[in-house]
């Protein structure tokens, strides 16, 4: 189950926060993919609401959100990190939805507007981030993708130490 990609080209991230706005019209599939460098590597969350693929390669057959790695150009194609699948909701067909998708320090959590979410570490990736689709009809708006950055130690630093060499006098 490969699918289409719409990769943002601007820009790698490692650490981001994304969220954006889906209008679903059917229930194939869609989801995330990020620390994409190719399409034989990635990461990806996808849902599915039907109950397609059968047999499923992996096992495991919609409907179901799972969180995978891509592991090469041949079948199995993609390693399940983690799946919801007994308490899974098929996301709304026909009304708008909301998705926010975080990866901060190897720890991908996303979530949808109805609070169902997945969540697991996957270790630091850098890479495009985009959207797939597998069969899929939606509308995709108001994307936003923000760069998480570090917070700098200030210890011994300039500001710390003038603000010590204050508070003495």
């Amino acid at each position: 189950m490969l699918g289409t990609y719409a990769i943002y080209q601007g820009k790698d991230f490692t650490d981001f926060t994304m969220e954006m706005d889906v209008f679903a019209t059917d229930n194939d599939g869609m989801g995330i993919v990020w620390g994409f460098t190719g399409q034989d590597k990635h990461h990806r969350i996808i849902m599915i609401n039907d109950k397609w693929p059968s047999p499923a390669l992996d096992k495991v057959g919609g409907p179901f959100m799972k969180l995978q790695q891509r592991v090469g150009p041949e079948e199995p194609w993609y390693k399940i990190i983690e799946v919801v699948k007994d308490s899974y909701k098929p996301y709304a067909e026909g009304k708008h939805l909301h998705w926010t998708f975080s990866v901060i320090n190897g720890e991908a959590k996303f979530k949808r507007e109805d609070g169902l979410s997945i969540s697991a570490n996957v270790g630091r990736t850098t890479g495009k981030i985009g959207i797939q689709l597998y069969a899929q009809q939606a509308d995709f708006d108001n994307i936003v993708i923000t760069p998480s950055t570090v917070a700098v130690n200030a210890k011994g630093k300039l500001a710390t130490a003038w603000s010590s060499i204050k508070s003495s006098r």
